[in-house]
């Protein structure tokens, strides 16, 4: 969680100039910006639970296939949908908790702070 909060600050922080510049022309507001920052997290969150997801579906039944070759027993593989859908939900709750921080600073900042980033 840790490194996913890290890299989502690095993420904020290479967007802080386009976020200023459109809430200095009053294209958003605070919460607006906030909630654009946690919707970019949440997709991000999203894709990288699914990605992790399909990684793990395969490399479990790579070595369910070797520990079953092995064995000489015959296994069959399960795999459990509530364990799918606690891993999105995961992946969904620990991506907001690390855009929290970042998303608040990125929407307190003025223009001349964004600029000074570039």
């Amino acid at each position: 969680m840790i490194y996913f909060m890290k890299g989502s600050d690095l993420y904020t922080i290479k967007q802080i100039s386009d976020l200023a510049c459109i809430t200095t022309h009053s294209l958003c507001y605070y919460n607006q910006t906030i909630k654009m920052v946690l919707a970019e997290a949440s997709l991000i969150g999203l894709f990288g639970g699914l990605l992790g997801l399909v990684t793990g579906i395969i490399l479990s039944r790579i070595l369910f296939i070797g520990m079953t070759t092995m064995s000489g027993y015959r296994l069959t593989f399960v795999m459990p949908i509530d364990g799918v859908i606690l891993t999105l939900i995961v992946a969904l709750i620990v991506s907001q908790i690390a855009a929290i921080l970042p998303a608040r600073r990125a929407a307190g900042i003025r223009i001349l702070e964004a600029v000074h980033y570039e």
